[in-house]
């Protein structure tokens, strides 16, 4: 598995420059213009070059010797002699120039090549654009008009597709249905979203007549289903320091390697971490300035985790409040609170599915933290807002599902940078999807390798940041803890809470109030640390 099996390459976002293809093949033709010009001048000084061998001094005998003493028969033998030098001279000029000419034609030909062949590739590229167009506004207009309808069909085909693949040899497999819907996930988000929204049974009760139609409303009907489970905890995760010794985030000095610190989080090699893990790195900059690199883990399931399906929910809310008291969310802010993180300094946060979501809120949130760069992978992130002043980068694979659960293209703004390609599915052996993080940094390789020079800003902004010497590493993790049970009346039972839509009221997972500071409440540390604050 590598970069050579990433297909389908789309970099969009940065900064946006205009392509005028008709332009760029005049560019063409006005080359071979003057690679024509240079070859009648090639030409020229051949014969030039040529007609200067007559100044060579004869030999005294010979056939060639007769006919130039013929032609040169009225002049001296000085003047022959000073000719001669003369010719020479000439001669290794004429020679040099038709070099260079010669080069130059060359390189002009091969210019005027690789220009139609660059209009080529914008042609190639507004088609492929079109095409993704057409096929999401078709399955667009399907949700809208029959809601879910395009998810039956899209899975037979995917269905047609495993068929093939089990008749080459490689068996029944998932990967090939997620593959061959690729390009229909987004909308096939939305219109679940609209079935969960219009649809009877269990989750037709919970509608108060607020909630729309969307990813966003989608996530608050189930919200409200997961706020009983999210209620036997208590409102804020715990959040203590782990040992960090053994595990190596290492000094990171590019994205890419800031990226690959996600497995060392992830720990799939050894029990040295516990579920929930948040690793926080203060780098002491060239220029003296102290910046922090902070790295988030994606969903881990188990009991009481803070990262596991109820926080995928939390994060995808339709209000911006519930998704900043997601329990994720509060790990990562309190982690850099420990830490030390100043309100002043620089912070740049990598995450992965998940991982990426709690940073992409913490980045758009009135925080107290200043985070200049986002980094996600696999994340679904098109719904959440990033401030200008903020460069974001997502990698995503197409097809892999989890990034396509927003319903929605990432915006392709200035100060957003988004990365998307699709993985050959005979390169993924056993994998039903091509979420984890090796097929993400595929898809950065290939993007690198491209030259896309919005993805390269970014880069570049990202080696710049990580410049320096990272002097200490922290890691923290989060869990939930479970509340005591209330006590049994004498002679009785313990009062049970109502469950239905009188009861539930808006999506508040269990959560405190808005006004409840964001480490109020964390159990293992100050009721009260301000960013800035060393601990």
């Amino acid at each position: 598995m590598s970069a050579d099996d990433v297909r389908d390459l789309l970099v969009s976002g940065g900064r946006l420059t205009a392509v005028d293809v008709d332009r760029i093949r005049d560019s063409a033709r006005r080359t071979r213009d003057v690679r024509d010009v240079l070859g009648t001048a090639l030409a020229r000084l051949e014969a030039a070059r040529t007609g200067a061998a007559v100044l060579d001094v004869p030999t005294p005998s010979g056939p060639q010797a007769a006919a130039r003493l013929a032609m040169l028969g009225h002049l001296s033998h000085a003047t022959l002699v000073a000719l001669t030098g003369a010719g020479d001279a000439v001669r290794a000029t004429l020679e040099a120039a038709r070099g260079h000419l010669e080069h130059a034609c060359g390189g002009l030909t091969d210019l005027a090549r690789s220009v139609d062949h660059a209009a080529g590739i914008y042609d190639d590229v507004d088609a492929s654009v079109w095409s993704r167009i057409t096929r999401g506004v078709g399955a667009t207009i399907d949700a809208s008009t029959f809601p879910g309808t395009q998810v039956p069909f899209a899975l037979a085909r995917g269905a047609a597709r495993t068929g093939l693949g089990a008749l080459g040899g490689d068996g029944w497999r998932w990967k090939y249905v997620t593959d061959a819907t690729a390009q229909e996930q987004e909308a096939m988000a939305g219109g679940l979203s609209q079935v969960i929204a219009h649809g009877p049974g269990l989750l037709g009760p919970l509608d108060d007549g607020s909630r729309d139609a969307d990813v966003p409303g989608a996530a608050d009907d189930l919200g409200r289903l997961l706020s009983v489970y999210r209620a036997r905890f208590e409102e804020l995760p715990v959040v203590t320091e782990v040992d960090a010794t053994g595990v190596d985030l290492g000094s990171p000095r590019t994205m890419r390697e800031a990226l690959e610190n996600l497995d060392v989080l992830y720990d799939h090699d050894s029990d040295a971490l516990p579920t929930g893990s948040v690793g926080v790195q203060r780098i002491l900059g060239d220029d003296g300035a102290t910046r922090w690199l902070v790295t988030v883990p994606g969903t881990q399931l188990g009991p009481g985790t803070a990262f596991g399906a109820v926080q995928d929910v939390q994060a995808m809310a339709s209000d911006a409040a519930v998704r900043e008291r997601t329990d994720t969310v509060q790990v990562v802010l309190e982690s850099m609170r420990r830490a030390g993180v100043g309100a002043d300094e620089d912070v740049m946060i990598v995450g992965h599915s998940l991982g990426g979501m709690a940073a992409t809120v913490v980045a758009g949130a009135a925080t107290g933290f200043r985070v200049r760069q986002v980094v996600t992978a696999g994340s679904p992130v098109a719904l959440y807002p990033v401030p200008s002043d903020v460069r974001a980068t997502h990698v995503e694979v197409t097809g892999e599902v989890v990034s396509a659960l927003d319903g929605a293209p990432n915006p392709a703004v200035e100060n957003r940078v988004t990365v998307a390609g699709r993985i050959d599915p005979a390169a993924m052996g056993d994998d039903a999807l091509a979420h984890s993080m090796r097929y993400q940094l595929d898809v950065l390789d290939a993007a690198t390798a491209e030259g896309s020079p919005a993805l390269g800003a970014n880069l570049a902004a990202a080696q710049d940041f990580l410049d320096g010497e990272v002097v200490e590493t922290r890691v923290f993790e989060g869990h939930l803890v479970e509340r005591e049970p209330a006590p049994t009346p004498p002679g009785g039972t313990s009062e049970l809470r109502p469950f239905g839509p009188q009861t539930l009221g808006p999506p508040t997972f269990g959560l405190p109030p808005v006004g409840t500071p964001a480490g109020g409440a964390v159990s293992g540390g100050p009721s009260s640390t301000a960013p800035g604050a060393r601990p």
